[in-house]
C-alpha cells in the first residue's frame, strides 16, 4: 500500500510539472507556421516596452557579435571553389534528416526518466533558465530551430543548435544574417566527413563547422557563433535542476533510444575523402578537441590533457589564454589570461579545489570568477570554441596550433 502512494505521489508531481510547463511555452507567445517556400516563425512580443527590451537585447548581441567575430573565418576565392570542388553527396535524402523546427521542452525531473547519466548533451547557458539539448535527439536532425531571451535582454532571438553526427561537431549560431532570417536543412552532403546546410530561401550552401556560406548569395559571411557546452546528462542536470530539456516530442517518429553512428565511433573508419597520415602521430583521430580561431590562427586544445592537469596555459599569437577544467560540470572553458593589455598575463595552478594566479594567489572559480583574494570578483573573458573530432578539426585547418600531453 505504501508503495502505491509512493507512485501515486510521484504521478501527481509530474502532471504538476507538464502543467506548469505547458503554460509557459503558452505564454511565449511563438508560434511557427509552415509556408510554402520552408518554415517560418511568426512571433508575438507584448506591445509594452518593446523599445526597452529591444535596447537590452541589442546590447548584450553587440557583446556576443564582437566575441563571435574574432571567431570568423576569412576563405579566399581559391578555398571556396576547393569547398565546392570537395563536396561529397551522400545518398542519403535531405528529407531523412529534417530539421526540428518547433522544438517543445519538459523539465529536468520528467526528462531524466529516459536519459542515461553519461549520456552526452549540450547546454546553452545564455538564457534563463538555461537548455539543454540531448544529442541523441539532435544526431537525427542535425539543426535545431529556438527561439530565446537572453539573460539581459527580453526580445526572442531566432538561433540555431547544429551537430554533425561524423564528426560529432556541436555549435551554435544566431539563425540570421544581415537582419535576414535563414532556414537551414541538411544538404544530404558533407565536406570533409562534416555536414553542409542548405538554405531553404536561398539554396545557398554552409559549413556546420565554419558557419561560412561557400556557395551562394551570402559565399564568404560568417555566422554569428554562440558559446554552447558539452557535457553529460548527470552533470547538466546537477548544475541546472531547474533547465528546460529538449523534449523527444518533436514531429518526429525517430528511434531516439539509439544511436546508429556508435560502431562509426569506435572504428578506425573516416569519411570518404580524409588523409590520416598527418594528424594521427598528433593525437587519436576521433579525440574530442576545442577548436578554437583568434585573428585567423586556428588550435585545436586536447580536452583529454586539460581533465588530466586541470589547468593548461598557452598562447595563440599575441593571445595569452587559459583552458579550466570543471570536474563537477564536467567541461573546460577557455578564458583570455589577461586583464589588461598593458598588464602581463596571469599564470594559473590548480591547488586541489580553487585556480591560483601566479601575481596575487587569488582564488579562481571554473567559471573564470574570482572568489577570495585582492582580485575578488573579477572575471576573465571567456573564448568561443568548438567541440569536435580531431580529424575534422584537422582536415579544415591543416596547419593548425595544437594543445595536447
Amino acid at each position: 500500500m505504501k508503495q502505491h502512494t509512493i507512485l501515486l505521489n510521484k504521478i501527481i508531481l509530474y502532471i504538476f510539472f507538464y502543467i506548469i510547463l505547458s503554460l509557459s511555452i503558452f505564454n511565449t507567445g511563438i508560434a511557427f507556421a509552415q509556408m510554402s517556400n520552408g518554415i517560418y516563425p511568426s512571433i508575438q512580443l507584448p506591445e509594452q516596452n518593446k523599445t526597452e527590451e529591444k535596447q537590452d537585447t541589442d546590447l548584450a548581441m553587440n557583446d556576443i557579435i564582437a566575441n563571435s567575430k574574432r571567431f570568423d573565418v576569412l576563405l579566399t576565392n581559391e578555398q571556396i571553389q576547393s569547398m565546392q570542388d570537395i563536396l561529397f553527396k551522400t545518398q542519403l535524402p535531405p528529407d531523412q534528416t529534417p530539421p526540428i523546427t518547433n522544438p517543445s521542452f519538459i523539465p529536468v525531473i520528467e526528462a531524466e526518466l529516459g536519459i542515461e547519466d553519461d549520456e552526452s548533451v549540450l547546454v546553452l547557458e545564455l538564457t534563463t533558465p538555461p537548455r539543454i539539448y540531448p544529442i541523441r535527439i539532435l544526431l537525427w536532425h542535425e539543426i535545431l530551430y529556438d527561439m530565446i531571451k537572453l539573460e539581459n535582454g527580453q526580445e526572442d532571438i531566432p538561433i540555431f543548435i547544429t551537430y554533425s553526427p561524423l564528426t560529432a561537431t556541436a555549435v551554435a549560431y544566431l539563425a540570421k544574417i544581415d537582419e535576414e532570417i535563414l532556414w537551414l536543412r541538411s544538404s544530404g552532403s558533407l565536406l570533409h566527413g562534416n555536414t553542409v546546410f542548405v538554405d531553404q530561401k536561398t539554396d545557398s550552401l554552409w559549413s556546420q563547422l565554419l558557419g561560412v556560406c561557400f556557395k551562394g548569395i551570402y559565399e564568404g559571411q560568417n555566422l554569428t557563433r554562440l558559446p554552447l557546452n558539452r557535457t553529460s546528462w548527470k552533470a547538466a542536470a546537477a548544475k541546472y535542476p531547474n533547465a528546460l530539456v529538449l523534449s523527444r516530442n518533436t514531429g518526429f517518429q525517430k528511434s531516439y533510444g539509439k544511436d546508429p553512428y556508435q560502431s562509426f565511433y569506435k572504428s578506425n573508419a573516416l569519411p570518404s575523402g580524409i588523409n590520416s597520415t598527418e594528424q594521427d602521430k598528433i593525437m587519436p583521430l576521433k579525440q574530442l578537441v576545442l577548436g578554437i580561431i583568434l585573428d585567423q590562427t586556428p588550435l585545436a586544445v586536447d580536452t583529454n590533457a586539460v581533465k588530466k592537469e586541470n589547468v593548461i596555459n598557452f598562447t595563440i599569437g599575441i593571445n595569452n589564454l587559459v583552458a579550466f577544467y570543471n570536474e563537477e560540470f564536467d567541461t573546460i572553458r577557455i578564458y583570455n589570461s589577461q586583464l589588461d593589455p598593458n598588464d602581463p598575463p596571469l599564470d594559473f595552478r590548480f591547488d586541489g579545489e580553487y585556480f591560483r594566479d601566479n601575481k596575487t594567489n587569488s582564488q579562481w572559480n571554473a567559471e573564470g570568477l574570482t572568489i577570495r583574494g585582492r582580485l575578488k570578483n573579477t572575471q576573465l573573458k571567456p573564448i568561443l570554441t568548438i567541440s569536435t573530432m580531431w580529424y575534422a578539426w584537422f582536415a579544415f585547418h591543416p596547419i593548425s596550433l595544437c594543445v595536447t600531453q
